[in-house]
């Protein structure tokens, strides 16, 4: 699950474990290129996040509400130890966006690590009013989300874009929308991603491998 394609791998293991890896491999003249390049690509996917957002909402955000599903680093944790989230987040407040979150189970330790953020009870309560939806965790309870409902929350379609980090590859290949080298929604109607998730959601396809349109540009 850590190959799952998606905004950058996080946690306390597998990032401590790379660093230590690369100082081994200095400490005795034997450097570790493959081992330093996953490293530097996954502190660089992470900050690319917030300007695939960014563009997704044609290159402002300020004073926009961005909503976040997902805080932690992976599904079924309360972990935040270097979790996308993180950076994402700052990135995006940097930008001048509002950013309102919600997680299963990371409320209390998010709240610790990140500040200026405004807390949901939940992904519809989330996504009310929001400018921009973004998924950061493929948690499970995500896949179950009655989609017209979250989108009836969020502004107006005249007003809204939709931004998901994690979909699923599966229910794109029918339109060879993950072929594009293109960025999150590049060329891709809401409307249309709003349907092909909905119809996801229908056929209950839980097996399905999480992917996102980030790890394919």
């Amino acid at each position: 699950k850590f190959l799952h394609a998606g905004p950058g791998f996080g946690g306390s293991c597998f990032p401590k474990d790379t660093v230590a890896l690369i100082k081994t491999g200095q400490d005795h003249e034997a450097p570790l290129r493959i081992v330093e390049t996953v490293v530097a690509v996954n502190d660089q996917r992470k900050r690319a996040m917030a300007r695939k957002v960014l563009a997704a909402v044609g290159g402002s955000l300020r004073d926009k509400t961005v909503a976040v599903l997902g805080l932690t680093f992976k599904p079924n944790t309360d972990d935040m130890r270097d979790a996308p989230s993180i950076p994402l987040i700052t990135a995006l407040q940097d930008m001048g966006a509002k950013v309102r979150g919600y997680d299963p189970e990371g409320m209390a330790q998010a709240r610790e690590v990140l500040n200026n953020v405004t807390y949901a009870e939940g992904p519809y309560d989330c996504a009310k009013g929001a400018d921009v939806l973004v998924i950061v965790t493929e948690w499970e309870q995500f896949r179950a989300l009655d989609l017209d409902e979250l989108k009836a929350a969020m502004k107006s379609r005249d007003q809204r874009a939709t931004s998901t980090l994690r979909l699923i590859l599966a229910a794109l290949k029918d339109r060879d929308i993950a072929a594009r080298p293109r960025g999150v929604t590049d060329g891709v109607d809401e409307a249309e991603i709003i349907d092909m998730l909905q119809k996801m959601v229908r056929q209950r396809q839980e097996s399905l491998t999480p992917c996102s349109f980030s790890a394919l540009s």
